[in-house]
């Protein structure tokens, strides 16, 4: 029971990883611009993508698999 929480709490901590670190990147080039309108856009853009790159992952995908139950037939 332990071994399985822990699990999902690992798997959980990645996924929030694969999801914030581009986000805070984006906020961080936006900041560093100046606040500049132009870079808004792009830097979330970016994120995005990175995102969903990240999410492609083998051990992402693991991760979502242990988190995300599967229907039973």
């Amino acid at each position: 029971m332990q071994k399985q929480r822990s699990s999902k709490f690992m798997a959980l901590g990645l996924i929030a990883l694969v999801i914030a670190t581009p986000l805070a990147a984006a906020v961080a080039a936006f900041a560093l611009s100046n606040w500049h309108a132009g870079v808004f856009g792009g830097a979330f853009a970016v994120a995005g993508l990175t995102t969903g790159f990240l999410m492609r992952l083998p051990r992402v995908q693991a991760a979502l698999r242990r988190l995300l139950p599967q229907p039973v037939e």
